[in-house]
């Protein structure tokens, strides 16, 4: 897959970004959906498998269950606020943080886009970059979300 990304970049130009989502709920990902995306001279490394000192962040990651009470302890414990989406619509997401640094607040059984796959609780342990020094510990069923952030 190195090879194929590099290919593209390089035929693309230096402004190109390209992404490549997988599912990996037949992979052992705990039925999550990853999706890379690279841009030409961001840092690919020389060989043809994924480092793992490539990875420099992460743009979204999904937590489902009670959004509005998510959201409250998120902006109360970690001073992350809603950006875009909503809490009002019990079926629509709701977007925690800020654009390309998002925590996106799903209710359960609502469709992921782009595989439409039913969203689901999984746990989930994550330093952010933060407001504040701060940790925060929800629990959703018997699935535990740690969420610890670090000041800039």
């Amino acid at each position: 897959m190195r090879r194929w990304w590099r290919g593209n970049l390089g035929a693309r130009g230096s402004a190109a970004e390209l992404r490549l989502g997988t599912d990996l709920a037949g992979g052992g990902g705990g039925g999550g959906f990853f999706e890379e995306r690279a841009r030409a001279g961001g840092g690919l490394g020389g060989g043809d498998e994924f480092e793992a000192a490539e990875l420099i962040g992460l743009s979204e990651l999904g937590l489902v269950g009670d959004r509005p009470a998510i959201a409250h302890r998120l902006e109360a414990v970690l001073g992350l606020e809603l950006w875009d989406g909503t809490l009002a619509e019990p079926t629509r997401l709701a977007f925690v943080g800020q654009r390309a640094r998002t925590l996106i607040l799903a209710p359960p059984g609502r469709g992921w886009v782009p595989t439409g796959r039913a969203a689901e609780a999984h746990p989930v342990d994550a330093v952010l970059a933060g407001r504040r020094d701060a940790q925060l510990e929800l629990a959703e069923g018997d699935v535990r979300y740690r969420l610890r952030s670090v000041s800039e």
